[in-house]
């Protein structure tokens, strides 16, 4: 049984019309797919380091005149309360 070559090139382009369609719909998809991991992989992953935030030097407090004297003799300078005199 002989087809026809008409009757073949009608079947071999109805089959591959639907199989094309169906091929698009995947290839689409799946170029959707990797294109939203790539840009969701993109996204997630950043290759800048963070800016560290600067940092502002806190001032110094200046010590009240005669604050060395009133502490008394061998007192460390700062020491805070119940510091032993004299280490």
């Amino acid at each position: 049984m002989r087809l026809s070559l008409s009757l073949v090139l009608r079947l071999s382009q109805s089959l591959s019309l639907s199989l094309r369609k169906r091929l698009d719909l995947t290839l689409s998809l799946s170029l959707n797919l990797s294109f939203n991991l790539t840009l969701n992989l993109n996204h997630s992953v950043k290759l800048e380091p963070k800016p560290k935030p600067k940092l502002k030097p806190k001032p110094k407090p200046e010590p009240e005149p005669g604050a060395g004297a009133a502490a008394g003799a061998g007192a460390v300078a700062g020491a805070g309360p119940g510091a032993e005199p004299g280490l």
